[in-house]
């Protein structure tokens, strides 16, 4: 009696195994997890199942040669077929390989610095892994801090500059003969009284901006230097600077916000712009006149004066305007394209933005989550991706003309499946 039982349940088994391969995805992925059947599911033509069956160690003399990255990373993770992965065309598994410490000698000149670096990480020498390096790769590894004694004294300029960034070596690099590499170590703070008086400008500007002796070099007759100056912010000092004859320092006095009421008269419509974010009524009053239409924008962007800046002649201005969602009414009409969607991203007028010529405001109304039952048949593509981006009629979209709209789809049918099969 036991052998029949013994019998049914291994036709049973039998049976069922037949079906394995015939299982969708996410059920072969589980029987794969579980350990169940491995000598079928190694051959699965989906790489993740082989990935599951990788993690169980399976089959690894297989495996240790499968197609997908991945998969064989996996094996080398677990410690199989080191021997073989030593070779492996991607760098992710002969990091993996060196991870266990196996060839540390051969794969301490491997081409890819973070293989290199694993091999640090069991003692091997840190100097010998420079001596092989290009400099690009020193300059990545001065950049992760590593070996930062020896590269202080890189033959190549910008790689002492990655070490002066880590704050490595300042004591030697405030000499060093590149500007460049100086201005990094003023930068971290260090050598700034040296630095405050350098033959470089840059490097001069970089001291004073860490706020070394400002009020000394207010009056510098290098405009970089009173810049830098200005930088810094000191009231004292801005109300000299803001009288500079340089746009480029009085813009950087704008920028603090200072004297407001003097700079909204600059002949620098640059530095009217950035006064404008920082006026008061009185001087938004004046602004809102302004010849130049970038500085209208700027009153437009403060949500001042909308009453009259709905009806400026720069299509700018007026999207600035439709931004603060004021005239809406008045701009849904409007001639240009670009202030018209600026109405639909507020959300207004959709019923009859939906049928702008322009395609782009046509857009903005699908990223509205209107109309999406109409906007999916337009005959532009870049609407209808709009539409799949919402999620919707995405059974229907999955087989558009337009490879870019099917492949959207695709992906968030895809992720609405998941989804539902991570609630279940």
């Amino acid at each position: 009696m036991e052998n029949k039982n013994n019998l049914e349940q291994t036709h049973k088994e039998h049976y069922l195994d037949q079906y394995i391969p015939l299982l969708p995805q996410e059920a072969r992925l589980k029987v794969a997890k579980d350990g169940y059947r491995l000598d079928i599911l190694i051959k699965d033509k989906n790489w993740k199942i082989r990935c599951a069956v990788a993690e169980h160690g399976y089959g690894f003399e297989t495996l240790v040669h499968d197609e997908n990255v991945n998969v064989r990373r996996i094996i080398a993770e677990k410690g199989f077929g080191l021997e073989t992965l030593l070779s492996d065309n991607d760098w992710m598994v002969r990091r993996e390989v060196a991870k266990h410490g196996y060839s540390l000698d051969k794969l301490v000149h491997d081409e890819n610095e973070l293989v290199r670096l694993e091999v640090v990480k069991h003692g091997y020498s840190i100097k010998e892994i420079i001596e092989n390096s290009t400099y690009k790769q020193r300059l990545r590894l001065a950049e992760k801090m590593y070996g930062l004694e020896f590269l202080v004294d890189d033959e190549k300029w910008d790689v002492r500059k990655a070490v002066a960034k880590q704050g490595y070596g300042l004591e030697k690099l405030v000499n060093d003969k590149r500007w460049e590499v100086r201005r990094e170590v003023a930068k971290q703070g260090y050598g700034l009284e040296q630095l405050a008086h350098d033959s470089n400008v840059s490097v001069q500007s970089a001291a004073i901006e860490q706020g070394y002796d400002v009020d000394k070099f207010v009056k510098s007759k290098k405009w970089q230097i009173r810049q830098a100056v200005a930088k810094h912010g000191k009231p004292t000092n801005l109300s000299i600077l803001i009288h500079d004859k340089d746009d480029r320092v009085r813009l950087e006095v704008a920028k603090h916000g200072y004297g407001t009421e003097i700079l909204v008269h600059d002949n620098n419509y640059l530095i009217r712009c950035e006064a404008t974010k920082y006026a008061n009524p009185k001087e938004l009053d004046i602004l809102i006149n302004d010849d130049f239409f970038p500085v209208r924008c700027e009153v437009a962007r403060r949500g001042y004066g909308l009453d009259k800046l709905v009806n400026d002649k720069f299509k700018e201005v007026r999207k600035a305007v439709a931004k603060q969602g004021y005239g809406l009414d008045k701009l849904v009409n409007d001639e240009e394209w670009m202030v018209r969607r600026a109405v639909a991203d507020q959300g207004y007028g959709l019923d009859k933005l939906i049928n702008d010529q322009t395609f782009l405001v046509r857009v903005s109304v699908a990223r509205q989550g209107y109309g999406l039952d109409i906007l999916i048949d337009d005959p532009i593509a870049d609407v209808r991706m709009e539409v799949a981006e919402q999620g919707y009629g995405l059974d229907k979209l999955v087989h558009d003309h337009y490879y870019k709209v099917k492949r959207l789809a695709k992906k968030h049918l895809r992720l609405q499946q998941q989804s539902k099969s991570s609630k279940v």
